[in-house]
């Protein structure tokens, strides 16, 4: 038997495309996140489990029991403690990952890269023996809309098909940009243009009262503006990117998985998330310069913007059609994700599925 864990929503997605395949079940310790799988979906055998459940406990026997345990994060201390093989296929693309980062997963026998770099950053950590090439599971629900499904999907949106869109993907607080950009955003993009603001999924499943009633203004400026959606990833990612004309975003995992719909990016620099910060933290967990440099060319694949721009302006640079910055995408992507082919994924889905 394959149980899927995940303690935090954000994993759910990439671990339901293996689910779908190979049946199992999910299992995660917090309530919110059951209940938003079971929103987005339905049919999937979802159960709750606490770390201080009883072994009796018949989640926590339905672990004892599994041949096989697949998980987007660590969890090294609630998982070391059940006897199934463990895998790790890393929910996003841990482009900060250091070495305090490696240590964290000694327990898994094995782990499922998503490509070239994270492969190196493996290999070099002393887990050679421990790698698969799996490629990117959310990759296996990036589809290309035809121009039919487009329009159904700008329908369900309650958005323009003549508009292009932009979508706004910050990372969470304390170092995304939502605080500082979602409200400037909505009053200064220009009302010729579709707009989604996706904020980061921590913040759709984990609301305290503050939050709601944030979400609630931002909701009533949304209404206000007109072509507008919030969206508390309430929609597959592969389809609100199939729509995407720009995506703005302040770092993580978005712009990379973006590569692969070769979309236009608008960087959001702030005091936390520049470059210049950026390169300076990386230091302090000792990344080689280059590597560095590498990692911070992404900069170059699309424009930068910070909170006291003129939105309008940048939007217009970032339509630019600058065939080199197009060219710096698809290289950056390889060297994340090598290709955008499935069959990487699909072995590795076969070689779960034999360790049953």
């Amino acid at each position: 038997m394959i149980v899927y864990f995940s303690k935090m929503y954000q994993a759910i997605p990439a671990l339901q495309e293996l689910y779908k395949k190979t049946g199992g079940v999910m299992i995660t310790t917090r309530l919110s996140t059951l209940l938003k799988v079971k929103r987005n979906f339905p049919g999937t055998d979802i159960r709750l489990v606490k770390e201080y459940f009883p072994d009796w406990w018949p989640t926590k026997k339905l672990m004892r029991q599994a041949d096989v345990i697949v998980t987007g994060s660590p969890n090294k201390n609630f998982l070391s403690q059940f006897s199934a093989k463990k895998i790790m296929i890393f929910h996003g693309t841990y482009a900060y990952a250091g070495q305090e980062e490696l240590k964290t997963l000694k327990h898994f026998d094995y782990l499922f890269s998503i490509g070239p770099r994270m492969t190196n950053y493996l290999i070099q950590g002393g887990y050679k023996d421990k790698v698969i090439e799996s490629g990117y599971f959310p990759f296996l629900s990036f589809k290309t809309f035809n121009p039919q499904q487009k329009r159904e999907m700008y329908r369900n949106l309650n958005l323009t098909p003549s508009n292009k869109t932009i979508l706004y993907m910050p990372m969470d607080n304390p170092l995304g940009s939502w605080d500082a950009m979602a409200e400037k955003l909505l009053k200064e993009t220009p009302k010729e243009f579709n707009l989604i603001l996706r904020p980061h999924p921590s913040m759709a499943v984990k609301m305290n009262i503050g939050r709601q009633i944030e979400l609630h203004r931002i909701k009533s400026l949304c209404k206000n503006r007109g072509n507008t959606l919030l969206d508390l990833t309430d929609h597959p990612l592969s389809s609100i990117f199939n729509i995407t004309d720009l995506i703005i975003c302040d770092g993580a995992s978005s712009p990379e998985e973006s590569l692969f719909y070769k979309i236009p990016i608008m960087f959001i620099e702030t005091e936390v998330t520049s470059k210049n910060k950026l390169a300076e933290n990386l230091a302090k967990k000792d990344f080689e310069q280059a590597h560095i440099k590498k990692l911070l060319s992404i900069y170059d694949c699309g424009v930068c913007t910070n909170p006291n721009d003129k939105i309008k302006e940048k939007i217009t640079q970032a339509f630019d059609g600058d065939k080199q910055k197009l060219r710096k995408q698809e290289a950056y992507f390889e060297w994340v994700f090598k290709d955008r082919e499935s069959q990487r994924q699909k072995d590795a889905i076969n070689f779960i599925s034999n360790l049953k």
